[in-house]
């Protein structure tokens, strides 16, 4: 009787002692799982990959039958059109920038911007952005630019969409200035990591009372009277379209409307990419870019690693003047340099077509493969390395198409690497860090 008392008191201590030592599994240190004396000569890599797992369990949610861990998808805010709320994150400073969380947050950006208020501050968007088609104002005014820093993130701003009349306006000289864009005027900014995606305006300008319109994906306007810098900016799906009878002056650009740089000033444009389709019908004058409408210089300009896709249509029936090129359509400079780097720039016509120079009366068109129209760079000088351009008519190669139109004064031209092409050749000089050239009929940058 003893025995069988003393071996069921056994089997209640094993059984005890074996609760004690069984742990649940979110106490389990995964850390020192191998910390035994018997260890792997691949622990080490055992270890990094489960810690690894362990961290990434937050993003990733069970998506079929199997449950086979997919990405959660990515969340992006929504503008009503009229709603705005100010950030709650941040400092506005370069090191501890405002955070942009919400389209509440950019329209309430927009909004300040119209009295003065952040213009100098520092922003960092944490997420994409749906503006919904609704009208845009832009941020910032003629006298009250933004100056400060833009981070987008690498985030996507996507539907915007632009009115005549809506844009914000100025006058100088007895002229009616109307900018549009994401930003209206920039000076002396910093705006890098901005994705935008679906510019849309389309509209007749006959009624509308301003005289001269700056517009572009990223800004309306830059200028710099000390330095602007743009880094790692797109612009895709953009669709312009413009009709008016009445004398008007477009300036219009993929990235930007209108550049202007100041004497002893630098503006710094490096990897910018911009996809854009544009019809314009307009009686007046027009000087429309891939990348830029219009660049006037005293100072300097760096283009480095751009890549642009312009594809056009205008009228054949309008008289007027139309400047064009998938980089700038009209570059004007006293003085300065300027510098194009690794840069593709491909110009279509898919619609009515028109000659490489046509001075039909009443109808002017030049187009070129940097410059549509150059006014002549005095006392500067211009470095081209490897760069290259392409124009093709209803799919087909055009002939007479020029790299580098320029006509000036005591200029230093160098040109290095740099063709008018059909495809982009191998030996191209491109870095491939930068740019994807899986196809070199239509590169892209990274």
């Amino acid at each position: 009787m003893k025995r069988i008392i003393c071996l069921v008191l056994m089997i209640i201590i094993v059984f005890f002692a074996a609760c004690e030592n069984i742990k649940p599994t979110d106490d389990v240190d995964f850390d020192n799982t191998n910390n035994s004396n018997e260890t792997s000569d691949t622990g080490e890599n055992e270890n990094e990959e489960l810690n690894s797992g362990i961290s990434n369990t937050d993003n990733v949610t069970p998506s079929n039958e199997n449950n086979t861990p997919s990405a959660k998808p990515v969340e992006i805010s929504v503008w009503d059109g009229k709603s705005s709320k100010m950030w709650t994150k941040g400092k506005g400073i370069k090191e501890d920038p405002y955070l942009i969380e919400t389209a509440e947050h950019l329209a309430f950006l927009a909004e300040c911007s119209l009295e003065g208020y952040f213009l100098n501050c520092h922003f960092l968007q944490t997420a994409n952005i749906d503006l919904g088609d609704n009208v845009w104002t832009p941020i910032g005014t003629n006298g009250r630019a933004f100056c400060g820093g833009y981070d987008g993130g690498d985030f996507t701003i996507s539907n915007i969409r632009f009115k005549k009349g809506e844009g914000n306006k100025c006058t100088i000289r007895n002229k009616v200035y109307e900018s549009m864009g994401l930003f209206g005027y920039l000076e002396d900014a910093t705006v890098k990591n901005v994705h935008i995606s679906g510019v849309k305006l389309k509209t007749t300008l006959t009624e509308v009372s301003s005289d001269v319109f700056y517009i572009g994906g990223i800004a309306g306007c830059v200028r710099s009277g000390s330095e602007t810098i743009m880094e790692h900016c797109f612009v895709d799906k953009t669709s312009i379209s413009i009709d008016s009878k009445a004398d008007r002056t477009i300036y219009l650009g993929g990235i930007f409307g209108y550049g202007e740089i100041y004497e002893g000033a630098l503006q710094r444009f490096y990897k910018l990419s911009a996809d854009v389709e544009a019809r314009v019908y307009v009686a007046g004058y027009s000087s429309i870019g891939g990348i830029a409408g219009k660049i006037y210089q005293s100072g300097k300009i760096k283009f480095f690693d751009i890549c642009s896709y312009l594809d056009i249509m205008k009228s054949t029936t309008n008289t007027g003047e139309y400047y064009i090129s998938p980089l700038m359509g009209t570059f004007e400079a006293y003085k300065g340099d300027i510098q194009l780097k690794s840069c593709y720039l491909s110009l279509n016509s898919n619609g009515d077509s028109f000659n490489i120079t046509d001075n039909k009366k009443g109808h002017k068109t030049k187009i070129n493969g940097c410059i549509g129209l150059h006014y002549g760079l005095y006392k500067g000088k211009a470095t081209i390395t490897n760069v290259f351009t392409s124009f093709t008519q209803s799919g087909n190669y055009a002939e007479g198409y020029s790299l580098f139109y320029i006509t000036c004064e005591e200029e230093t031209v160098t040109r290095t690497n740099s063709a008018v092409v059909y495809i982009l050749p191998h030996d191209c000089g491109f870095d491939k860090r930068i740019w994807n050239l899986s196809d070199m009929s239509h590169p892209k940058l990274k």
